[in-house]
């Protein structure tokens, strides 16, 4: 079938349709903001390892607090930001032209009008950049500033949400996490209410590295750690998913998807999309579902690993031993003890230079709770990747 017809979404963030579980979650994030509106700000961090689907819970996050809890909310990426400077930036640009649509956009605008200058007006989104002169003062005022957009936005919006994503870089600057926590601590000194919640994005170590830079931000940090979906969810994505395109799919041919989807967002899509690909009809088979799964393999593959580590497990016996390594359990976790009794005589030659090799390249490491001769893959993007690798292998 037509891919441009396809419901799924790889490599794209998900639709509030199409968002399914992460109840708790989405929970403690409300909780935040509405901690945030009794006067005090909140930091939250979303972290999870890559594809986990952080991006998606941080834009429904928003989507349901500005519907629900009547938040004005920012989403900011600040993966090209390489200064506190250009991360205040960024949030005032968002801050206006992120809310163009809004009924009380004109009334941020007049806050922060005085550091902007209009550069173009292209329909109805307005294009607007900091004067170079006043982005200084609006970073050391910030709190004052956000607390005027609260006192102009009163009865219309409850309170502030700033999303900050892809925080990875700007996580090792002392400066920011310095700016971060005066910002939280501001308020309170100066007994000023400040319905503020700040969430940020990024992977687990950025998480570490912030608190590294300022490690009395860890007492103020709520973290929300995204974990895989269940079956059930990933059950409920593929069904909901394939129903809203009109097609059907088998049980045999759901199971064999939600098995190897590994509750990874991400993968999830990348599976759905191939199989949709895959298919003459809206009759999702077995059979089908396989031919999605072997595609989906490669894409993942390309998309996840570098060259040189798809490289470095190319050769015969390396191969051979993945294979086996897969095939033996889904586990994240595997020891060595146990994955030598199945292989070969000259796989068993090779092992060690297969796991240091798959360690220098980040896609294994030792696991120190599991004791000596355990190891873990480092994310379940690589553990999936070797389930699909395995599977292909072994179709007939």
């Amino acid at each position: 079938m037509r891919e441009e017809e396809s419901p799924f979404r790889p490599g794209r963030v998900v639709d509030p349709d199409f968002f399914v579980g992460r109840a708790h979650e989405m929970e403690v994030l409300r909780t935040q903001f509405r901690i945030a509106l009794k006067g005090a700000p909140t930091l939250v961090f979303i972290e999870g390892e890559r594809g986990i689907g952080k991006t998606s819970l941080g834009l429904y996050g928003r989507h349901l607090l500005e519907a629900q809890e009547d938040a004005a909310s920012a989403y900011v990426m600040l993966s090209h930001a390489e200064s506190t400077n250009d991360a205040v930036r960024l949030i005032a640009e968002r801050l206006v032209d992120g809310n163009v649509q809004a009924p009380w956009h004109k009334k941020v605008l007049g806050v922060l009008g005085g550091a902007f200058q209009e550069a173009s007006i292209a329909g109805v989104r307005l294009k607007i950049r900091p004067r170079g002169d006043e982005l200084g003062v609006f970073k050391e005022q910030f709190v004052y500033e956000i607390k005027k957009i609260c006192d102009e936005l009163e009865g219309e919006r409850s309170g502030v949400l700033v999303i900050m994503d892809e925080l990875n870089g700007l996580s090792e600057s002392r400066e920011f996490a310095t700016w971060v926590k005066a910002v939280l601590d501001e308020p309170v000194a100066q007994r000023m209410a400040l319905p503020l919640c700040i969430a940020m994005i990024g992977l687990p170590e950025a998480r570490g590295s912030l608190i590294e830079s300022h490690p009395s931000l860890a007492r103020s940090m709520k973290t929300i750690t995204i974990k895989p979906w269940t079956l059930t969810d990933t059950t409920r994505f593929y069904v909901d998913a394939f129903e809203s395109a009109g097609a059907k799919v088998d049980p045999d041919a759901l199971a064999t998807l939600v098995s190897l989807t590994g509750g990874v967002p991400a993968y999830a899509h990348e599976i759905g999309n191939a199989v949709w690909c895959v298919a003459d009809d809206l009759h999702i088979t077995t059979r089908v579902a396989e031919g999605g799964l072997f595609q989906a393999a490669e894409l993942i593959g390309r998309k996840i690993f570098k060259p040189r580590v798809l490289d470095a497990i190319r050769s015969k016996k390396y191969r051979a031993i993945l294979r086996k390594l897969s095939k033996r359990n889904l586990n994240i976790r595997f020891t060595r003890r146990e994955l030598i009794g199945d292989l070969d005589a000259s796989e068993k030659n090779v092992l060690d230079n297969f796991l240091r090799k798959l360690r220098k390249l980040g896609a294994i490491e030792r696991d120190e709770e599991g004791g000596v001769g355990t190891y873990k893959f480092c994310s379940y993007m690589h553990r999936f990747y070797f389930w699909l690798e395995a599977s292909r292998a072994h179709s007939p």
